[in-house]
């Protein structure tokens, strides 16, 4: 079971010159650095808080489907689901339809179910 990035944020939720204002700094000598102290700050406090601050994309990796039905996802807030991929019985990688699934991004922690009626495919057993 994996949690990867794969786009980081495109911004940061302030600016350098916004932090440089609130450090009453007015020369760029020191933008590069403060830039990098903006991205630390976020990247500590969204690994503390399991939240994102700014929109991203990740990955996440499971050996099986979930016991009960419902993936909780690890990272909140939750806010599509691009695609779930899984290895079948024969072993070949198949996509699952949007159709057969629903994503619920009002909950918290964000939660993927099967549709009404639906069940989760059979896989390949991992173990």
């Amino acid at each position: 079971m994996g949690l990867t990035m794969t786009s980081a944020p495109s911004v940061e939720p302030v600016t350098t010159a916004e932090a440089k204002a609130h450090m009453r700094i007015d020369h760029s000598d020191d933008d590069t650095l403060i830039g990098s102290l903006v991205t630390a700050a976020r990247e500590n406090c969204e690994h503390h808080t399991r939240r994102a601050l700014i929109s991203q994309t990740w990955q996440w990796k499971l050996d099986a489907w979930p016991k009960g039905g419902v993936f909780y996802v690890p990272k909140a807030p939750l806010q599509s689901v691009t695609s779930i991929t899984y290895v079948d019985e024969a072993g070949a990688t198949q996509t699952l339809s949007a159709s057969l699934y629903d994503v619920d991004t009002s909950a918290q922690p964000g939660r993927i179910v099967p549709a009404y009626n639906e069940d989760w495919p059979s896989a390949r057993s991992t173990t």
